[in-house]
């Protein structure tokens, strides 16, 4: 075997080595529950691992993100970053089983193994040596209403000047995401006087008001809303609730809605045409919209050196 074939075999088994640390820790932390604003016991867990990794300046941060210095430098540093928090809470069986090569179980690549991957890829960095600083961040309130909370306070932080921001996820192996999606969520509360179904059939209904306003919405997605401005743009209704009974005309119903789109410009008119939807209630209706989240459309060159 010669000294090039001796180094490439080395290669594979230290790459094999870190590749099986990564997967064992994503099976560690996948069955660990940890929905938006419940990330506490993975975040020990992921604690556990950075101090046993021998990182410097191992701590949380006001927001609940835990932070870790992989490379030191006194330069603007890069962050890499990774969400602790789920879709699923602890209802759900988080058990992970192997299929093949395959990991199934609820949260794996959404992002457990993103977050398992980040001390393996501190190593290969402060390995490779460098002056730029690195940091490894598991942030917190990624998914559902979490609103961002975790990224947005690495990022208005003043402690560790940024240079750069990679966020790693683990359902996209290969891929780079130059765009980011923006989004408004608003709880919808549609109030009227209600009534007897048969003796008030004239009586507003709140539930069948909110329906049209959601017909009216779906009808954006269809239309491709936010086209004028550029991009791509949706609109969701995730969940309806309301009305007292089967022969009752409603006074209460609420919907949560999803708007997205993926420029600021199209975020923005898909949010004025759904405000139209919302504005134009029948008489004795009202409508309270309720903002519960609000994410920045962004976009990075594809042509920048970082992605």
């Amino acid at each position: 075997m010669t000294a090039g074939q001796r180094s490439g075999a080395a290669l594979r088994q230290a790459s094999h080595e870190l590749a099986g640390g990564v997967a064992r820790r994503t099976v560690e932390l996948a069955e660990i529950p940890g929905p938006t604003g419940w990330e506490g016991a993975r975040r020990e867990r992921v604690r556990s691992w950075w101090q046993q990794d021998g990182w410097a300046d191992v701590q949380a941060d006001g927001a609940g993100n835990l932070w870790a210095r992989v490379r030191p430098g006194g330069q603007p540093a890069v962050i890499l970053a990774a969400h602790l928090d789920t879709v699923f809470d602890e209802a759900v069986d988080h058990r992970v089983r192997r299929d093949g090569t395959l990991l199934r179980g609820p949260g794996v690549g959404d992002d457990s193994i993103g977050v398992a991957a980040l001390s393996a890829v501190g190593r290969l960095l402060a390995d490779a040596g460098g002056r730029t600083p690195v940091w490894l961040v598991a942030t917190v309130g990624e998914e559902g209403l979490g609103n961002l909370r975790g990224i947005t306070e690495v990022v208005r932080q003043q402690r560790v000047p940024l240079a750069a921001v990679v966020a790693i996820e683990g359902n996209y192996l290969g891929r780079v995401a130059n765009v980011g999606v923006g989004s408004v969520r608003w709880q919808v509360t549609v109030s009227g006087p209600g009534g007897h179904a048969w003796e008030q059939y004239n009586a507003p209904s709140a539930v069948h008001a909110a329906a049209r306003m959601v017909s009216g919405l779906a009808a954006l997605s269809r239309r491709g809303a936010g086209s004028g401005a550029g991009g791509r743009a949706a609109v969701n209704v995730g969940t309806f609730s309301g009305g007292e009974a089967v022969n009752a005309r409603a006074r209460r119903a609420a919907f949560l809605v999803d708007l997205r789109a993926s420029r600021a410009a199209a975020l923005r008119e898909l949010e004025a045409r759904a405000r139209r939807i919302l504005g134009a209630p029948p008489a004795d209706v009202t409508v309270e919209v309720e903002e519960l989240g609000r994410r920045p459309a962004g976009e990075l060159a594809a042509s920048h050196p970082l992605a």
